[in-house]
């Protein structure tokens, strides 16, 4: 099956460094096959027969053993990612939004950005990732200032909606 794992946090700052290619020979010593990474940012395809759930822990516990940190990973299935990038809000521009991909996103988080006054102008949420529409900018948004405050989503990892649809462009 075709997956693409999501690393949060790597190569960020100047902290956390991480090769590509140590990335993909790392990935690859797990028996993944077809492995290719895409910009430094931590987006990678692979195939493999494990389930999924299965992948998440080794893929994290093999990253700690090779590179020293922990480095939170999602990942999807191309069909999932397919899924994911055809169900964005008609209303968002997509040079202008992003996906948070997480493992939940829980009631409590939904009540959390209505209480702050965040809309469906602002963000959509399904199970397992949020879009986010940021017009002005990660920087200069809201809501995703107020999604870092207190790790709301631990774990999560943010994309731009162009490199999750290049992403999923580079399966074969």
């Amino acid at each position: 099956m075709k997956y693409a794992a999501f690393l949060r946090g790597i190569n960020v700052g100047g902290s956390h460094k991480v090769k590509m290619a140590d990335l993909k020979i790392c990935l690859e010593s797990l028996g993944l096959t077809e492995v290719k990474t895409y910009i430094n940012s931590g987006n990678v395809l692979f195939n493999s027969s494990d389930q999924q759930t299965d992948l998440v822990d080794s893929i994290e516990a093999k990253l700690f053993a090779t590179f020293g940190f922990k480095i939170p990973t999602i990942v999807r299935t191309q069909m999932e990612l397919k899924t994911l990038l055809e169900a964005l809000p008609e209303v968002y521009d997509a040079s202008k939004s992003h996906i948070v991909f997480c493992e939940e996103v829980s009631p409590t988080l939904l009540q959390e950005l209505a209480n702050e006054g965040f809309t469906s102008l602002d963000f959509m949420a399904g199970q397992s990732y949020l879009y986010l529409h940021l017009p002005n900018g990660v920087s200069q948004s809201d809501i995703s200032l107020f999604l870092g405050k207190r790790k709301r989503l631990d774990g999560a990892t943010m994309r731009t909606y162009r490199t999750a649809a290049k992403l999923y462009d580079l399966f074969d």
